[in-house]
């Protein structure tokens, strides 16, 4: 496996880290059912927009060519970083808490 398939591998990981922090966030807000505030809906929503543009940026990383996986790889580390930025600022009452295993590492 070269440099770029670990690294696409890599993201393949953290993609799946984060949509399993995803699904815990919206089963939790789904449960809530009408009692969730309505800003806290729209934040999981906005939290869902993020975890799209990260599947985009790391199915593009799978076609990537040399010349254009640094572009791709530098889009999928924002898309990455704008979700659990997002993620932190997220606030459901009773969610499980952000594991350390959602993080990524730079």
């Amino acid at each position: 496996m070269n440099s770029m398939e670990s690294e696409i591998a890599s993201l393949n990981t953290r993609l799946t880290k984060i949509g399993t922090r995803l699904d815990e966030l919206v089963a939790k807000a789904d449960s809530m059912g009408k009692e969730i505030p309505a800003e806290h809906r729209e934040d999981v929503d906005g939290l869902q927009k993020h975890y799209k543009d990260v599947q985009s940026k790391v199915a593009q990383g799978k076609t990537a060519t040399a010349e254009t996986w640094v572009g791709i790889k530098a889009g999928a580390e924002t898309a990455f970083t704008a979700f659990e930025d997002a993620s932190k600022r997220l606030r459901i009452p009773g969610a499980p808490p952000e594991r350390p295993d959602h993080t990524t590492t730079r």
